[in-house]
């Protein structure tokens, strides 16, 4: 899950976002995101490190902030998901139906873009945990291979210019 954000959108948008105020500005906001993300991510880990086995973040959350946490923990834990549900729903829809305009002709009804996804994604939640990580493991191999064939792509390109 994490690799898999990491090298996805947010890898793209952030850098092309950020690059309307300058180089230097982009690199320093860049940098302390880093900088935070990175020092959260350490006190994440000394927090569950710090308590028993098998931590998720709401059990985190209840032992640390006791009932109040766990209910805000749950909430705001469920509104990420539906935040990134939602937001990759609405990507994928519009380069759904500007495929389909492009392919057929047809303009479809806005409504109707979605609905493949969710479908799909309704599809992987009901196989269940275990399919959706061999699903997972499958897309994350192909992203590597992807990301392979197009460095040694481009290390041939580069080979093939620098001899002329």
């Amino acid at each position: 899950l994490v690799s898999g954000t990491t090298i996805g959108a947010g890898m793209i948008a952030l850098p092309i976002t950020s690059g309307v105020s300058g180089f230097s500005p982009s690199i320093l906001v860049l940098a302390l995101c880093w900088l935070y993300l990175s020092i959260t991510g350490f006190l994440f880990l000394e927090a569950t490190l710090w308590l028993e086995k098998d931590v998720n973040i709401v059990t985190l959350a209840r032992d640390t902030l006791g009932v109040f946490g766990k209910v805000i923990s749950w909430f705001v834990y469920f509104f990420l998901l539906y935040a990134l549900t939602t937001a990759y729903l609405a990507g994928l829809s519009s380069t759904f139906l500007s495929s389909v305009a492009q392919a057929s002709g047809t303009q479809l009804p806005n409504w109707v873009g979605p609905l493949p996804f969710i479908c799909l994604f309704g599809i992987c939640i009901y196989l269940g945990t275990r399919a959706v990580d061999y699903i997972n493991r499958a897309l994350m191999i192909g992203l590597l291979i992807t990301f392979v064939v197009i460095v040694a792509f481009l290390v041939l390109l580069y080979l093939l210019f620098l001899k002329i």
